[in-house]
């Protein structure tokens, strides 16, 4: 590789981590504005014995709740398109109520507790494109302190590689997972792994 091109790419290097510390300590501001209203909100909301919040948003239907995401993800995606990141593909899931009361019990917390009952994953061509569509996303609505977690710099020990942030859709958390395309093979790769690993086999 020539010195001019070790330069460029050093370069971009240093304007990647330059724009997700600049985000950082612009979501740490607004963690400490916005963290007493926050707290407020979830002081708020009354629990049921089962875990369940008595606010309407946790108590739709799943057929409702599925719909209320996907009218927010297709939202995000025009956020997205307006913003010139072309070719994003956002795919989104709730959780159902027996693996959410799975998780929790095993959690030992409450299923309003969770982060993740509703969830968006957004699969864009390269790791530019991944911190422009975090920007978008932390500009447009409110990540939840202490939610932005970056993989990308950090690897998990597995190598796994992303962006997620939990963030307020109408005031709902949402945990958004930013990939690239390559970044969304290998973990749906290893994810399909570890289900055969962990498999029971019955003879």
């Amino acid at each position: 590789m020539s010195t001019r091109k070790k330069a460029r790419l050093h370069f971009a290097v240093i304007q990647r981590q330059a724009a997700f510390f600049v985000l950082l300590v612009s979501v740490l501001i607004l963690s400490l504005l916005e963290g007493i209203a926050l707290l407020e909100e979830r002081r708020s909301l009354s629990i049921d014995p089962e875990g369940e919040t008595e606010a309407p948003r946790y108590t739709r239907r799943q057929s409702q709740r599925v719909d209320w995401l996907s009218g927010q993800a297709q939202r995000f995606s025009q956020d997205l398109r307006k913003n010139d990141i072309q070719g994003a593909q956002i795919y989104h899931r709730v959780k159902s109520a027996s693996s959410a009361e799975e998780k929790a019990r095993r959690r030992h917390t409450r299923v309003s507790g969770l982060n993740d009952l509703y969830g968006m994953r957004v699969v864009v061509s390269n790791e530019l494109d991944v911190y422009r569509s975090l920007q978008c996303l932390s500009s447009t609505y409110t990540i939840v302190p202490g939610t932005l977690k970056n993989y990308i710099e950090n690897p998990k020990p597995s190598g796994y590689r992303g962006i997620h942030a939990v963030t307020l859709f109408e005031g709902q958390r949402v945990e958004v997972q930013f990939r690239t395309v390559a970044m969304h093979t290998q973990a749906e790769m290893e994810h399909e792994a570890y289900k055969a690993r962990t498999r029971t086999v019955h003879v």
